[in-house]
């Protein structure tokens, strides 16, 4: 497709993901925590225990990115680094006490978040949006299985 950029959804969704990154990155400021830590954080809220393999595979990050963010949220005191009982091989990342109580605030960010970027949308345009953007990382999945995006 050739032609003005503008009308390209790949650009207004790069120019948007990153200003949205940008945006929470901001409001996660002053808390000394960046969107991919939270990103990692939300994983773990969901399941407790996850190895770092299953947060690379989740969040379709490089091993060498979830271990830098790893590091920092265990300096941090966020989590802890245990070896599996049946696989010592293996580390599971579990929340620490100060890292379970970052939740609740970091859901308030998100939900001021999603409440700016949605303004204006109706119910029904928020639901259609997700559903093309799904439709989107399902096309970019299955055409580009190699880099095993997820």
């Amino acid at each position: 497709m050739m032609g003005n950029e503008e009308m390209w959804i790949g650009y207004w969704l790069t120019k948007s993901v990153r200003l949205l990154n940008k945006f929470h990155d901001n409001k996660l400021q002053k808390y000394d925590l960046t969107s991919s830590q939270v990103a990692v954080l939300q994983k773990l809220w969901g399941e407790d225990g996850k190895t770092q393999k299953q947060l690379q595979e989740n969040l379709g990050l490089t091993p060498a990115s979830v271990s830098g963010i790893l590091d920092t949220l265990a300096n941090k005191g966020f989590i802890v680094r245990k070896h599996d009982e049946i696989d010592s091989r293996v580390n599971r990342i579990y929340l620490t006490l100060e890292g379970a109580k970052l939740e609740k605030l970091c859901h308030g960010i998100i939900n001021e978040i999603e409440k700016t970027i949605s303004d204006g949308f109706t119910c029904d345009e928020i639901k259609i949006f997700i559903a093309w953007t799904k439709k989107m990382h399902k096309n970019i999945c299955k055409n580009d299985i190699k880099s095993n995006l997820k």
